[in-house]
């Protein structure tokens, strides 16, 4: 009898062949600062129901009032 541990190795497993499909992943970062202690943050993604569609090329278009501006950059007392 199958687990459901079993069920799921199997499907990453198949997954994990596709090419340039991210199925499971975890980063983690670690900052140290002068005096103060380590701080480790974990990300962790996960591809679930992973499926092709059509995308409609107007998602990608530009608005028409789009009007490209210099970041405005001030720091405090300026």
């Amino acid at each position: 009898m199958l687990d459901i541990r079993d069920v799921d190795d199997g499907i990453r497993s198949k997954l994990s062949s596709l090419e340039g499909l991210i199925v499971d992943e975890t980063i983690s970062r670690t900052e140290r600062y002068e005096g103060g202690l380590p701080r480790t943050f974990i990300t962790k993604t996960e591809v679930v129901n992973p499926r092709c569609v059509d995308l409609n090329p107007a998602l990608f278009a530009v608005p028409k009032d789009y009007r490209r501006q210099e970041p405005i950059m001030a720091a405090p007392g300026q």
